[in-house]
C-alpha cells in the first residue's frame, strides 16, 4: 500500500463495565463456536453464564472442562435452559437451518438473543423469528461481527462522512485459506439443506456489509460458481487412510472445530475427516455475486476457498470524488481523493484484536450493552436483519437457475 500523507488510528472502545445487575446468559450450541462464547462471557464482569445445552452431552463435557469456574449448568435439552426465569439473554450457536426453533422459544420466554449468522437459511425461517422478536420487545442481535471491527467501522465512518462523495462502485473478495476453505467441505456446512450455501453461511458476512456501509439494500443480483476443484473422485474415504495424506494440502487438521477427546482421538470413527473430494457436498467452492443496490451503486463480490497464503478480504469503495482500498487482515485502508487533498491511511496496528479481528468481542459487547439498556441494539429494525440474507439467497437462486434476480423494496424476489 502506498505511503500516505496522513495517519489515522483506529478509535478505542473503553474499559468493559460491570452493568448495574449481572446479566444472566444460556448459550444453546456447545460446538466451537458457542465454545468461543462461554469463553469470553466468562471473562466479562457482571456476566454469568448460568446455562450450556447441546444434543450431545460429549460437546456439553467438552465444552464444560475449558471452562474456568463458576462453571454453568449443562443440560441436553435447549428448552430447560431457555424456560430458566433467571435467563436473561441466549446465544444460538447451533448450525444455521436450527435456528428458527431455540431463537423463537426465546423470544417468547422474554429474553433477549443472540443469533449467529445467517440468521436462518430460508426466508420463512427468517420471517418467523423476526416476527417472534418483534412481539417480544427485546433485543435481537446477529453474529455479523465483522460490523463491529474496527477496520469496518472506520470504513462506514468515511462513506458516511461524503468524502468520497457519492458511492458508485463496490468491490469485495474474501479468500478463505486453504486448511479453511476445506473445514467447510467436511463439516456440516458441505450440505446447503444445513448451511444454506456457502454464499449464504459464509457470503452473507460481505453481504451484509455491503448494505451497511451504505444503509441500503440490493436491487439486482447476478452469480456465478461451481466447485470444480473438489469435483475429482476422492482417493479414499477418509484421512486416515487415505495414501495422500502426507501431501493432499486438505487434509483434516481439525481447523475451526472444537473437538471432543473422542472425536480427536478417532475423528474416523465419528465420520469428521471425510475427503473433500468426489460426492457427498453440494456447496460450491468459488462464487462471484454482481450486484445493483437501492440508489445506483453497483459492484462484485467474490468469494473462494483455495489461498495457499491464508484468508484475505479485500475492500474497494469507489466514489465520485474519492476512493478507499484496503485489507482487513492487515488491518489497513488508505483513502484517495480528486479534490486535491491529501490522501491518508487508516491502520489498526497495534490495537488488540482477537476473534474477527476485534468483531467477536464487539458483538459480544455490543449485545450486553443492548441488554443493559445502556445502548441501542445493533440490528434497527427487520429490514437491517433481513438484507443481507436475502442478499445471500437471491445470489444462490440467480446461480443455480441462470438469471438475473430482482429484489423488491420489500426485500421479496421471486
Amino acid at each position: 500500500m502506498a505511503k500516505a500523507k496522513a495517519f489515522e488510528g483506529p478509535d478505542v472502545a473503553p474499559p468493559w463495565q460491570a452493568p448495574d445487575r449481572p446479566i444472566r446468559c444460556a448459550i444453546i450450541g456447545a460446538g466451537a463456536r458457542g465454545s468461543s462464547f462461554a469463553k469470553r462471557l466468562q471473562g466479562l464482569e457482571g456476566v454469568q453464564l448460568r446455562w450450556l445445552a447441546d444434543l450431545s452431552q460429549d460437546r456439553l463435557n467438552a465444552c464444560k472442562d475449558r471452562l474456568s469456574d463458576p462453571r454453568p449448568s449443562l443440560t441436553t435439552a435447549p428448552d430447560e435452559a431457555i424456560a430458566d426465569p433467571e435467563v436473561d439473554a441466549v446465544f444460538i450457536t447451533v448450525p444455521d437451518y436450527l435456528h428458527r426453533a431455540p431463537a423463537v422459544a426465546a423470544f417468547e420466554a422474554g429474553k433477549h438473543v443472540f443469533v449467529e449468522k445467517p440468521l436462518a437459511t430460508t426466508l420463512a425461517d427468517a420471517t418467523a423469528i423476526l416476527a417472534a422478536w418483534q412481539m417480544s420487545g427485546q433485543v435481537l442481535q446477529l453474529g455479523y461481527v465483522l460490523r463491529e471491527t474496527p477496520f469496518y467501522r472506520a470504513a462506514r465512518r468515511i462513506v458516511a462522512g461524503g468524502r468520497l462523495g457519492r458511492i458508485q462502485g463496490l468491490r469485495l473478495t474474501d479468500d478463505l485459506g486453504v486448511t479453511h476453505g476445506a473445514s467447510f467441505m467436511r463439516r456440516w456446512h458441505r450440505n446447503s439443506a444445513h448451511s444454506g450455501g456457502l454464499m449464504v453461511h459464509k457470503g452473507c458476512h460481505d453481504l451484509d456489509l455491503i448494505c451497511w456501509l451504505l444503509d441500503t439494500q440490493p436491487a439486482k443480483v447476478a452469480s456465478f460458481g461451481g466447485a470444480e476443484l473438489f469435483a475429482r473422485p476422492a482417493p479414499a474415504p477418509f484421512c486416515s487412510v487415505c495414501p495422500q495424506r502426507r501431501s493432499c494440502p486438505y487434509v483434516d487438521k481439525g481447523a475451526y472445530e472444537a473437538r471432543t477427546p473422542a472425536q480427536a482421538a478417532d475423528p474416523t470413527a465419528l465420520g469428521l475427516d471425510i475427503c473433500v473430494f468426489g460426492e457427498g457436498h453440494d456447496i460450491v467452492d468459488n462464487q462471484v455475486v454482481a450486484f445493483e443496490l437501492m440508489g445506483g451503486a453497483r459492484g462484485s463480490f467474490n468469494l473462494a476457498m483455495q489461498n495457499p497464503h491464508g484468508s484475505r478480504r479485500t475492500l474497494s469503495v469507489v466514489g465520485e470524488n474519492g476512493r478507499l482500498d484496503g485489507v482487513f487482515d492487515a488491518g489497513e485502508f488508505e483513502v484517495f481523493t480528486n479534490d486535491g487533498a491529501p490522501s491518508f491511511a487508516w491502520s489498526a496496528k497495534g490495537v488488540p484484536s482477537g476473534g474477527h479481528r476485534g468483531g467477536d468481542a464487539g458483538a459480544v459487547r455490543a449485545f450486553l450493552d443492548a441488554c443493559a439498556g445502556r445502548a441501542p441494539p445493533e440490528v434497527a429494525g427487520p429490514a437491517d436483519a433481513l438484507r443481507g440474507l436475502v442478499f445471500a439467497l437471491a445470489a444462490e437462486q440467480s446461480r443455480r437457475r441462470g438469471v438475473v434476480v430482482s429484489v423488491s423494496d420489500d426485500l421479496t424476489f421471486g
